[in-house]
């Protein structure tokens, strides 16, 4: 709702596509995290392993997701 807000005060068209390109770059990052190629993954993985409440918990996989 703050989102909505804060595009729709003033500069409607820059804030609506500085919000597009945010969430795109967003899903990207989310996305990145589960490719097992991709250097965000390696850093997430290793930052769950130094976790004392994540360490021994399984890492989402995402199957094929290099097809899309």
């Amino acid at each position: 709702m703050l989102t909505i807000e804060y595009i729709l005060k003033e500069d409607t068209e820059n804030r609506g596509k500085d919000f597009i390109i945010w969430n795109r770059h967003h899903r990207l990052r989310i996305l990145r995290r589960y490719n097992p190629d991709d250097n965000v993954y390696k850093e997430y993985i290793a930052n769950i392993k130094k976790d004392n409440l994540l360490s021994g918990s399984k890492s989402l996989t995402v199957p094929d997701i290099n097809q899309g």
